[in-house]
């Protein structure tokens, strides 16, 4: 009956001289397969399966901080079962476990961001995107930081996290993006020289004579510094993994030159991992928003509190 029915849908729209109507339907059609056939998905895999990482990390520290908060609002039993969950997530966030899978999620999310940009046609357009949705989140938890201080007592800024990273790194690249891939051996040699061995100089000097000042254009990782930038959020510095981003870049030119995926057609249990992968930027954006909306509305329901 559905294929009658648009057969006969169709007949009236050509009928009645709407020609137009069909095929800018079906070139949509076209061209949207066309584009999910382009794609190669283990790079949209693998870019999703970090953001599941991601996903799991900060729920854990959902479970850190509201299963502490609860566990004083709580009847005994449901104070025990959070002070648990609590403990448990501290458990994780401490470990150096968590701290050795942070940095490899984050090299590799970089590294494919850099394969994936290579393909892209108009980089500079990307880096806007991405540059407007960074001085969205700085400007908005520099905002919002006074009330969060005083509500849950510990600090909301972001300044700088891996969007900003990203898109600084899109925007470098772009200068490049039509250069050999010699070119880019010499940028990224360049790169890793300035990380390993100027970075540290300039850092040591302005440390010292301004306070650590130089950590505010956010290249130089926190766990090097002593500034008062060590409790910012979610903070990620641009080098490293600027040069991880530009390693993808140049790996994609050897080995995505014909732009097919190395394992076939989609699998059906991929799609999913793939379609966060293809929207990371929105899944990054929306799911900590989410985990902490859900929580303080559990909290406020049931009396636990926030």
């Amino acid at each position: 009956m559905r294929v009658l029915f648009l057969s006969l849908f169709y007949t009236i729209l050509i009928m009645n001289g709407n020609t137009n109507i069909v095929e800018n339907q079906q070139t949509t059609l076209l061209r949207d397969k066309t584009r999910s056939e382009k794609r190669i998905h283990e790079i949209d895999f693998v870019r999703g399966f970090c953001m599941l990482l991601v996903f799991m990390d900060h729920l854990f520290w959902n479970f850190r901080y509201f299963g502490y908060m609860w566990s004083f609002s709580s009847s005994p039993d449901v104070a025990a079962f959070f002070t648990r969950a609590s403990e448990n997530a501290g458990f994780y966030w401490g470990h150096p476990f968590r701290s050795l899978v942070r940095v490899a999620v984050l090299f590799t999310f970089l590294f494919v961001s850099g394969i994936s940009t290579a393909f892209s046609k108009n980089n500079y357009k990307r880096a806007a995107q991405m540059l407007v949705f960074y001085f969205v989140i700085q400007i908005g938890t520099n905002l919002i930081n006074p009330y969060w201080v005083e509500t849950f007592g510990s600090d909301a800024l972001i300044n700088f996290n891996v969007i900003g990273v990203v898109a600084l790194s899109v925007l470098a690249y772009s200068f490049f993006h039509e250069k050999s891939w010699r070119s880019l051996v010499i940028i990224t040699f360049l790169l890793g020289i300035f990380y390993l061995m100027v970075l540290p100089f300039i850092h040591k000097d302005l440390s010292t004579n301004h306070s650590g000042a130089f950590n505010y254009i956010n290249v130089w990782p926190l766990w090097q510094s002593n500034n008062t930038m060590n409790h910012e959020a979610d903070y990620m510095p641009l080098f490293p993994y600027i040069i991880t981003f530009f390693l993808g870049a140049l790996f994609s030119r050897f080995a995505y030159t014909k732009r097919k995926s190395y394992f076939g057609k989609m699998k059906f249990w991929e799609k999913p991992i793939c379609f966060i992968g293809r929207h990371s930027l929105i899944f990054y954006l929306a799911h900590q928003i989410i985990f902490v909306g859900l929580f303080a509305l559990v909290g406020t329901l049931t009396g636990w509190g926030i």
